[in-house]
């Protein structure tokens, strides 16, 4: 793991797997933070061999229930992503800031990656204990649609391996949420960013999150009564977290950007 004292030095070589593979995401994500454009000097194709892409990091139900991360794996598996030199300290911290690292979800830690057989020196992002999604419930807590569509598209701009693409496109997804839980949800998550990073908190973060990713699985992986009931538990959760992120906002003006932005994408589409 970087230290805490040298997690923003610049130049930094960050490796990408996720939504940043796509660039315009990448380019523009701390934009709708609030921030300005990211810009980095190059990109390059990259492998990260000896760990797997897991959908294992929690997020933001029902949006995103979970997000990307990577997890160590056998010495035959690989990452395929992008590899993005950045010079300017300002949109490396932007990166960061966007992500959540190094405080609040992810850790930044170092890797070495392959870039045309050439090992280069690298960081990337790893999500953090309390946000880890454990393997028994990930069959059920799946990402979204939109989540994983932007990772394929991103994989395709960049002409990654097409089995690798095939293997995530395969994947399946969540089910679609409505306009309303959306919402709640997204006002829920300004609580979530807000405290993540102070230490008393996150034992009831953690807590939280479990309790909301176990009733998700219970919502997806039910049918009949089962179904019904874990979905209006959960129904009943977001509210609650809602009220929380209610209380939050005022707080945190990057959030109330980042929420004006999210709620106009949700209710711009159909229901």
């Amino acid at each position: 793991m970087v230290s805490s004292d040298s997690v923003y030095n610049v130049p930094v070589e960050y490796f990408s797997y996720g939504s940043n593979l796509d660039r315009h995401t990448f380019e523009t994500r701390f934009a709708s933070w609030g921030g300005g454009k990211i810009s980095y000097a190059k990109a390059r194709r990259a492998t990260l061999s000896g760990w797997r892409l897991a959908f294992n990091a929690y997020g933001l139900p029902p949006k995103d229930p979970v997000f990307a991360s990577v997890e160590p794996a056998e010495k035959t598996e690989a990452v395929h992503g992008m590899l993005y030199r950045l010079d300017d300290k300002a949109s490396w911290r932007g990166v960061l800031e966007s992500e959540g690292a190094p405080q609040k979800f992810y850790d930044v830690v170092q890797v070495r990656v392959q870039v045309d057989g050439i090992p280069v020196d690298a960081v990337t992002l790893v999500v953090k204990p309390w946000f880890w999604v454990p393997p028994s419930l990930r069959a059920n807590v799946r990402p979204s649609a939109r989540y994983r569509d932007l990772i394929v598209a991103g994989a395709k701009a960049e002409n990654l391996p097409a089995d690798y693409i095939a293997r995530i496109a395969g994947l399946p997804v969540t089910s679609e949420a409505s306009n309303t839980m959306i919402f709640l949800g997204m006002v829920g998550a300004s609580w979530t960013f807000s405290v993540s990073s102070v230490p008393i908190f996150q034992p009831l973060q953690r807590l939280l999150t479990i309790v909301s990713s176990r009733l998700l699985a219970a919502k997806e992986g039910n049918t009949g009564v089962a179904k019904v009931v874990a979905s209006t538990l959960f129904t009943g959760f977001t509210c609650c977290y809602a009220v929380l992120g209610m209380a939050a906002l005022p707080f945190n003006p990057g959030l109330r950007q980042k929420l004006r932005n999210e709620i106009n994408k949700a209710f711009s589409r159909p229901s």
